[in-house]
């Protein structure tokens, strides 16, 4: 039973083990959360069905090595041989208040490449010594084989799990090295490793020191460019410092890094202390890459076509300044002092995007005025609260006043939610970043916190400490924050079923509430939630997809009772089409 799917593992849980189908979800989830959210929806599934006592793990045997080539999910006290490829950074988590670590490499054979997870502390201490490095070889025994978040094969090695490091008995002259591929940036494809790049530096942030936990680290971002594209690069720690001393304009070689998913899904370069940089001089390139330094002819987004999401996180923008919130002040929890401009930009047809610009670049267009045109060169494209892309001025982009224009009559700012704008479809059809129509039952709700106090700047859930409120996402003191509700529930349209995240006014409205957020108790919330569970609306939203999930959501920015008359109308519109 290897290959099951979440919903055949579901299905057969609720069959054999005769449990409701929301409950079933509702121990996934759980199980989810105890583990941290670092195994997928399937994986949690087959975790709990053994818990269950119906255990669905295929258990193969290895009387020997495997190669990785045939390595399947499910399988159980497998032994391997290959080579380590990369070696990712140690990754820290906290369960139950207990701090815990995780790293993972990627080992090679002749075969193939998979990822290879160690959790047990004495693993990760080999690394953290230096007894495994980049190009030893590794026997691996009694580890089990997942699916990662990807989809993909990996190896997962506990405490019961055994390594040895450059066995005696392996001729490692059949184990190919490493050795770097040399890509284009159109060619890159998410979860590459060892790849060779070379490109222009086109844009480069300042270097950025953070913390995490109570390790500390540096960051920095540029965009790199070749004659195929562009693409963002990742440094950090040692790697930032270095590539600090880098210019604009400079020819780098970027040896030995990876690529992954960023935030939209988008593909990004990491660099990291397994990785060399080197500088090159032009006579050292050949002449396309040499003629892509020169400026090319700018691509711009429109503001229109942003709702149908973005290839790259950069884009290139360009709209009438319709509205603007004042310049506001925060503090960050280094105790240094931030500043964020917000400001809608428009175009002439009402389509409109929230832009967010920080620090200096929101000290430098602090004077902006309505009506203004503007132009922002590699905006950083992300989706906000209400699931709609919004554009971040962030360090590596740039903008420019282009002139003025008149704002008579006014440029509509937000735009109001038109049925027109969303397609009514089953759940079994939908896909990522479509604004779709759904009418469907709700059939569950996660038993969460509903009612809290967000920071006004970020939205983010505030503590109380010492009676003052404190936002651990901006690091600082708020002194009034906001009432927020959320809402997460599970709806059925009879072909599929999905999560459905609603907040504050369309939670209010799913509700039907009559009286105020500061004013409800949980209790009465809880009970309004028991009155709609079962009953049919119309929801309107964005799908999205869930990186911790590994699945479709729907935002919802619309919800409404369903209408039988309006409901009859579209299928006797529907009929007429097909006759």
């Amino acid at each position: 039973m290897v290959d099951l799917s979440f919903e055949e593992i579901v299905e057969k849980v609720i069959i054999e083990k005769k449990i409701p189908r929301w409950k079933l979800l509702e121990l996934i989830e759980k199980k989810k959360e105890e583990l941290g959210g670092l195994i997928t929806d399937k994986s949690a599934a087959m975790l709990v069905a053994k818990e269950l006592g119906l255990n669905l793990f295929d258990r193969f045997v290895s009387e020997g090595k495997i190669d990785i080539n045939k390595l399947k999910p499910g399988m159980r006290n497998v032994t391997l041989i290959g080579r380590v490829l990369h070696i990712f950074p140690i990754r820290e988590f906290t369960i139950d208040n207990r701090k815990n670590e995780v790293v993972s490499l990627i080992l090679g054979d002749e075969t193939g490449e998979i990822r290879v997870v160690f959790w047990n502390s004495n693993h990760i201490k080999l690394i953290k010594e230096g007894e495994i490095k980049r190009n030893d070889i590794l026997r691996i025994i009694g580890a089990d084989v997942r699916e990662g978040r990807d989809g993909n094969a990996e190896v997962h090695v506990g405490s019961k799990g055994k390594i040895v490091v450059n066995p005696e008995d392996v001729d490692s002259e059949k184990i190919p090295k490493v050795s770097g591929k040399r890509l284009k940036i159109e060619e890159l494809r998410a979860n590459m490793y060892n790849i060779v790049l070379r490109g222009i530096i086109k844009k480069k942030s300042s270097l950025t020191s953070f913390e995490k936990g109570e390790k500390q680290g540096k960051l920095l971002t540029a965009i790199l460019g070749d004659e195929t594209g562009e693409i963002r690069v990742v440094f950090w720690n040692e790697k930032a410092e270095e590539a600090e001393k880098l210019n604009e304009g400079n020819i780098v070689e970027l040896e030995g890094v990876y690529t992954r998913s960023g935030r939209m899904e988008s593909l990004e370069v990491h660099v990291d202390s397994e990785s060399i940089i080197r500088v090159l001089q032009p006579e050292d390139v050949d002449e396309k890459l040499l003629a892509s330094a020169s400026a090319p002819k700018l691509q711009f987004t429109l503001i229109g076509d942003l709702a149908a999401g973005v290839k790259t996180p950069y884009v290139n923008v360009k709209g009438i300044v319709s509205r603007i919130e004042s310049l506001r002040e925060f503090v960050r929890g280094d105790g240094s002092i931030g500043k964020r401009l917000v400001f809608m930009l428009s175009d002439e047809d009402g389509n409109a995007v929230r832009v967010v610009a920080w620090d200096n670049e929101a000290e430098r267009l602090s004077n902006i005025s309505e009506g203004d045109i503007i132009q922002i060169l590699h905006g950083y494209a992300r989706k906000g609260i209400s699931g709609d892309l919004e554009i971040h001025i962030s360090k590596l982009s740039t903008t420019e006043i282009l002139g003025k224009k008149d704002l008579a009559p006014p440029v509509q700012i937000q735009r109001p939610i038109h049925i027109a704008d969303f397609r009514r479809v089953k759940l079994k059809d939908v896909n990522e970043n479509e604004r779709v129509e759904i009418r469907a039952s709700v059939v569950y709700f996660f038993d969460r916190p509903l009612l809290y106090n967000a920071c006004p700047d970020c939205f983010k859930k505030v503590e109380l400490r010492d009676d003052k409120w404190f936002c651990s996402n901006c690091g600082r003191e708020v002194n009034s924050p906001v009432q927020r509700l959320t809402l997460t529930c599970i709806i059925d349209d009879g072909s599929d079923t999905i999560v459905a995240k609603c907040w504050d006014d369309v939670a209010v409205k799913l509700l039907d509430l009559k009286i105020r957020l500061d004013q409800i108790t949980r209790d009465e919330l809880l009970s309004r939630l028991d009155e709609i569970t079962g009953k049919d609306f119309i929801f309107r939203g964005t799908i999205t997809y869930n990186e911790v999930s590994d699945r479709l959501e729907l935002n919802v920015l619309d919800v409404e009772q369903v209408d039988p008359i309006i409901e009859a109308e579209k299928l006797i519109n529907k009929v007429k089409k097909i006759l």
